[in-house]
């Protein structure tokens, strides 16, 4: 983990973890949205010792990274830190990750709302944000065409589910379970999305039938 003191003690020094893990070669929108990560989900305060992502005593590739996968430019692919007892916002900044393709934050304690920022995101096929406490609306994705997966059950969303999600033609699983802010009905247009298979929608506060 990077306790207080070396983050203090970067700051400090004047360098900024972009400058330590420098490398032409990789692309600087990607280390800028993990090093807000880093700093907007209490990672930097993380007694996990695998978490231990921005330590100058330890500089390597942020590739090597745990939950961390990239491609051979340097692009992050995946973001896998279900289960890590995160907690604070997902950055607006993970929007540069524009090659990732699955965003897997379950099981944590994070909160705010879903970044809009997601939705700029082409290649995306799985965003799992299930057992949070995000708040907020449920955001556009009619711009994420290979999405395949939402998974967004047990938080705190609020206002209805949005009729743009009928627009996500190749999603096969969507799970809104247990967000009791939500209002409204179920969308009945989502019977058309040809290869939907799991629908999850009890627990929350709709009316109407699952289409």
């Amino acid at each position: 983990m990077i306790r207080q003191s070396s983050q203090r003690s970067m700051e400090h020094s004047g360098t900024m973890p972009w400058e330590l893990y420098a490398d032409t070669s990789m692309p600087p929108s990607q280390l800028l949205a993990l090093y807000d990560m880093f700093l907007g989900t209490g990672m930097v305060n993380h007694s996990d010792d695998e978490l231990r992502w921005f330590d100058p005593l330890n500089v390597t590739s942020y590739c090597m990274f745990p939950g961390i996968q990239c491609d051979d430019d340097g692009y992050i692919l995946i973001v896998d830190l279900g289960g890590r007892r995160l907690g604070g916002t997902i950055p607006d900044s993970v929007g540069g990750l524009e090659r990732l393709m699955r965003l897997k934050l379950d099981d944590n304690q994070l909160q705010g709302p879903i970044p809009m920022s997601l939705t700029n995101l082409s290649n995306l096929l799985s965003i799992d944000l299930g057992r949070n406490l995000l708040s907020g609306v449920i955001p556009d994705f009619s711009s994420l065409p290979s999405l395949k997966r939402l998974i967004l059950n047990h938080n705190a969303l609020i206002g209805t589910i949005p009729f743009s999600l009928c627009n996500v033609t190749n999603l096969v699983s969507l799970d809104l379970e247990a967000n009791t802010r939500l209002e409204g009905t179920i969308p009945s247009c989502l019977s058309d999305l040809e290869y939907l298979r799991w629908l999850r929608v009890s627990e929350i506060g709709l009316v109407g039938n699952v289409p």
